[in-house]
């Protein structure tokens, strides 16, 4: 797993900038965390839209438990959300 605490497998799965927005939900306490960080800040240099939130105290994929953890809930919700307005974006093109 060294590979992954240095960053070499998450970053170079994106060698350019999408050109889309991006939604980014990942937790404080997560293995992925400095590669989500580092991929972040890499997009906010490119300009990407990011829409980025750090959750704290949860575990990677913690979405999946659904109605079980109201966090899981909300970031499903705010992913809902998202989705939503990048349709409406596209809807007005």
């Amino acid at each position: 797993m060294d590979w992954v605490r240095q960053g070499k497998c998450y970053l170079s799965m994106w060698p350019r900038a999408p050109n889309c927005p991006v939604f980014l939900h990942y937790t404080s306490d997560e293995l992925l965390y400095n590669q989500c960080r580092q991929l972040a800040q890499k997009w906010r240099n490119q300009n990407v839209e990011l829409q980025e939130r750090v959750w704290q105290g949860l575990f990677h994929a913690f979405q999946a438990l659904g109605s079980w953890l109201p966090e899981s809930e909300a970031s499903i919700a705010e992913a809902g959300e998202f989705v939503q307005k990048v349709v409406r974006m596209q809807d007005l093109k």
